[in-house]
């Protein structure tokens, strides 16, 4: 027999009087979720509870939110080209100011290129060329003895490539090679240089060459010299300050060639056969001062005609590429230098 506990039953009819009373942790969670700004379908409450009519807790549920795509950008392109200038600098043009016992020529840039200096220069580019040999003595080593030739540029700024010691002047090195007893080849090993700012302006150029370590300049030969046709001459000879720079006194082996211009007098026959472009052979080095021609007749000359020659031995030739930048539209295509 069971015993009823007392009150259980008036405590089981107040129970049922509560239906309608608060619930204030259905209010707590409506609270919370009303306060729910982002909607995210991972998070377990994003759902928004159902009241008991149907209706959402809260008012508003804040929509996910929609990525535009990427606003395309235009690139810019650059209104800067380059151009090349491709000089080729010829001894017998260098300026009068030259120091060739020392190794230096000079050139006025703006009269080989058209009247114009070169601007806003880049790069430096330098090609094989040839200079004269000298007769070795037999007591000393031979001059190409290292098989390096360094050719500085002077009218560059003094901050760039450094060779040894102090010196900071940008230069090319050059290999000797192909050395026979008229000239030398030099091959650049490294030949090209390339400015850390556009030079602006470069109105003269001007090279030294120059022996490694001790560094000492190249002494160079003289290329032109003026003569003198002796009158009544065969073969025909010329006289000339001196012979030096054209070859000992005797007979050349080989034979070395000269080039006439200039040579003018009144015989038109005759000044067209020695001002012929191909050139003579110097047959015979007479004296210091004298030379002999055996391809011409001066037997008919009168007087001492004078003339311009250009000894072909030598004649130095330096090519040079002057890569410069531009702000002007170019055709944008970038030159290859290989």
């Amino acid at each position: 027999m069971s015993v009823q506990q007392p009150g259980f039953v008036e405590s089981r009819r107040r129970g049922g009087q509560r239906c309608g009373a608060i619930d204030v942790h259905e209010l707590m969670k409506r609270e919370i979720y009303a306060q729910t700004a982002t909607s995210d379908p991972n998070y377990r409450f994003d759902n928004p509870p159902v009241d008991m009519v149907g209706g959402p807790v809260f008012a508003q549920v804040v929509p996910p939110q929609t990525l535009s795509a990427p606003t395309e950008v235009t690139p810019v392109v650059m209104q800067n080209g380059t151009y090349d200038t491709q000089l080729l600098f010829e001894s017998p043009y260098a300026l009068g100011t030259s120091s060739r016992p020392s190794g230096s020529l000079s050139w006025d840039l703006s009269a080989i290129n058209n009247n114009k200096s070169v601007t806003n220069i880049i790069e430096i580019r330098t090609a094989p060329f040839f200079i004269p040999n000298f007769a070795t003595s037999t007591t000393q080593p031979d001059l190409w003895f290292y098989r390096r030739v360094l050719m500085v540029i002077s009218d560059l700024p003094e901050d760039g490539v450094g060779r040894g010691g102090a010196a900071k002047r940008y230069h090319f090195i050059f290999a000797v090679t192909n050395i026979n007893s008229i000239s030398v080849e030099l091959v650049p090993e490294f030949d090209t240089i390339y400015l850390r700012t556009p030079l602006n302006a470069l109105s003269q150029f001007s090279v030294q060459l120059l022996f490694p370590s001790p560094y000492r300049g190249i002494p160079l030969p003289a290329d032109t010299v003026i003569m003198a046709a002796v009158a009544g001459s065969n073969p025909a000879r010329f006289t000339l300050t001196s012979t030096a720079d054209i070859g000992p006194v005797g007979i050349p082996v080989p034979t070395v060639a000269i080039f006439i211009s200039d040579f003018n007098n009144g015989d038109v026959t005759l000044s067209a056969q020695v001002n012929d472009s191909r050139g003579w052979m110097v047959t015979n080095i007479v004296s210091t001062t004298v030379i002999e021609i055996a391809g011409l007749n001066f037997a008919t000359v009168i007087g001492a005609t004078t003339a311009t020659a250009i000894i072909g031995k030598n004649r130095i030739e330096i090519p040079m590429r002057f890569t410069s930048v531009t702000d002007k539209p170019t055709n944008y295509i970038t030159p290859t230098h290989t």
